[in-house]
Parts: structure tokens; C-alpha cells; sequence
């Protein structure tokens, strides 16, 4: 597992809008201040604004013990039946989409209709085959948790490499 294979652009797996802008060093940065400026702005209407499509990247952490290795992925607001998990070529693939809509009307003629959809596709690379059979994932209050046992036999102990 590379720490690339984790980024969510410049991956081949899947084309999307922060693909194009691989190398660029504060394009994450960038991301999580329009993100934070869309949550903090998305309750006060934003007339003038297509809001059909949201480039949609969940987050996830990946870490491990001595067995297993553990992906969590923060998918808020999302159906466990709009998340698919995948075994393929020795990489987890972790699919869905996000839909939102909200359909408010007032008194006084006001309607507000909102609608925002985003489809994603993040891919960890294993380095290895897994038998589907022993995953573990399980989602709860926005979280998915998947647990993947580490293959027996299989070296993964670190070495300490001398730096010259």
C-alpha cells in the first residue's frame, strides 16, 4: 500500500475533476476551504448556483494492528444501500452515491428545492489477494468500518533501513 494510492486525485481507477489538477500543492487545501465555505453558506440559499452535481470525495483513514488492517470512511448522510464494496485485482474498492434533496415551501409563495448528487470512487491498493468471504464492514452513524485480515505467512513486519 502506497500512500499515493490513498490521495483522491491522479488516481487511473476513476476520471474526475481533481484529477486534472494533479501536482498542484495546494489544491488540498484549496478543496477543504471551499468545503468548509459550501457547509457554512449551504443554509442561506445559494440563488444563481448549480448545485446538480457535488464533486464528492469521502475521506478515510487506514491503519492496522498486528492482524488485520482497518479502512474507515466517513460517508455522512449516505444509505448503507448506496455504498458498494469490491474486491479486484488485489485493491478494495469503495463506491456510492450521495444524493440530497430538500423541498421546503412557506407561507407567502416562498419554495426552495434543492438537489445535490456526487458519485465516488476510492480505491487502497492491498498488495495482496483476500478472500471477499473475510472482510468485515460494517456502517454505523455515517462511518463505514471495514476490517481486512492480513494474509498468514506474509512477512509485514517493519525493518529499520540505515540511512547513508
Amino acid at each position: 500500500m502506497t500512500l499515493r494510492s490513498l490521495l483522491p486525485f491522479g488516481q487511473t481507477t476513476s476520471q474526475s475533476l481533481v484529477s486534472q489538477t494533479e501536482g498542484a500543492p495546494f489544491f488540498s487545501l484549496h478543496r477543504d476551504i471551499d468545503r468548509a465555505i459550501d457547509e457554512m453558506f449551504h443554509n442561506f440559499g445559494r440563488f444563481g448556483t448549480s448545485l446538480e452535481t457535488v464533486a464528492f470525495t469521502p475521506h478515510l483513514d487506514v491503519s492496522e494492528d498486528d492482524n488485520n488492517y482497518m479502512v474507515a470512511v466517513e460517508l455522512p448522510g449516505m444509505d448503507e444501500k448506496d455504498i458498494d464494496l469490491e474486491i479486484k485485482d488485489g485493491n478494495l474498492l469503495i463506491r456510492g452515491e450521495k444524493k440530497f434533496e430538500r423541498d421546503e415551501k412557506r407561507k407567502g409563495g416562498y419554495h426552495l428545492v434543492e438537489r445535490s448528487y456526487g458519485s465516488f470512487l476510492r480505491t487502497v491498493p492491498l498488495g495482496f489477494d483476500v478472500e471477499p468471504n473475510a472482510i468485515e464492514a460494517v456502517y454505523k452513524k455515517g462511518v463505514l468500518k471495514i476490517t481486512i485480515p492480513k494474509p498468514e505467512g506474509m512477512d509485514l513486519k517493519a525493518r529499520k533501513i540505515e540511512i547513508h
